[in-house]
């Protein structure tokens, strides 16, 4: 079989072998390294559980050919067409990401709301020993990497190559989660549920985003309230039975009782049941 030709690009270390790299049976990725230290890929379908071992080993084999171990160095990924992954190959990322010990930053480019904020929700659970970032373009990502490893100043921005970039038709359709931006919103004083002691506040994004901001204490006597302005708005953002998500902002809460958070737990369970939902974000 005749190899793949790459064209040349200033300052990119790049190999034929490294490009759609089969991960899976639903998952590719692309890999090139710039600057000598600065580790650029593109990821696309779906992350099963036996991925995780494939990722391992071609980013171990690019960076032993193209970065000095001993060089801190920095990984940009472009993930518009990446579809999420089992939670088994999520946990497995981010362990595998924590042992880099040269690592410095990790940043995510065009990704969609819903990641970014399963990403920022995970960073409460896990400590991590490098930056965390999220850019809308692979340019701006590696000018963010080029900042975070001390570079900004010697490095001019760079051409990307093509096969580490999204594609100009890769535009999704407008009811395509990862291409939208969540703007328009539907927030209703009715739709605000609480007392002195705990509040819940909730809004519908962009139809079928189920948006809530919880405040204060939450005992026994709030939790039928909050479960049925839940499910209310669950019914909303669920016709015509279509998938919906369900983001709870957390931050403010100062506690609950436990039996209150228990029946929460359970009547989010029977929610799913009866009206699964794709994603449950705090």
């Amino acid at each position: 079989m005749m190899q793949r030709q790459l064209p040349s690009y200033d300052h990119w270390v790049l190999r034929p072998e490294w490009v759609d790299v089969p991960l899976g049976t639903d998952m590719t990725m692309s890999v090139g390294v710039v600057h000598g230290c600065i580790l650029v890929s593109r990821i696309t379908g779906t992350a099963g559980p036996d991925d995780l071992e494939r990722y391992q080993r071609i980013v171990e084999a690019v960076l032993a050919e193209a970065v000095h171990p001993d060089r801190p160095y920095a990984h940009v990924t472009e993930r518009s067409a990446f579809k999420g992954g089992a939670h088994a190959a999520r946990k497995g990322l981010v362990h595998y990401l924590n042992a880099q010990k040269n690592l410095r930053v990790y940043v995510n480019c065009n990704t969609s709301l819903l990641l970014r904020l399963s990403v920022n929700a995970a960073k409460r659970f896990y400590a991590v020993p490098y930056e965390v970032l999220f850019r809308d373009g692979m340019a701006d990502g590696i000018a963010a990497a080029c900042r975070v490893l001390g570079l900004a100043e010697e490095k001019s921005p760079v051409a990307v190559p093509d096969f580490l970039r999204k594609p100009p038709s890769s535009a999704e359709s407008p009811g395509d989660s990862r291409a939208r931006s969540l703007t328009a919103r539907d927030s209703r004083p009715e739709w605000t549920v609480g007392d002195d002691e705990f509040v819940m506040e909730n809004e519908i994004l962009d139809g079928d985003v189920v948006h809530t901001v919880v405040k204060g204490f939450m005992r026994v006597r709030h939790v039928e309230a909050v479960i049925g302005m839940v499910e209310l708005l669950a019914e909303k953002a669920a016709r015509p039975r279509r998938p919906y998500y369900i983001l709870a902002d957390i931050r403010q809460v100062s506690g609950g009782s436990l039996r209150g958070r228990r029946q929460y737990v359970e009547a989010t369970r029977r929610l799913y049941r009866r009206m699964p939902f794709r994603m449950y974000v705090f």
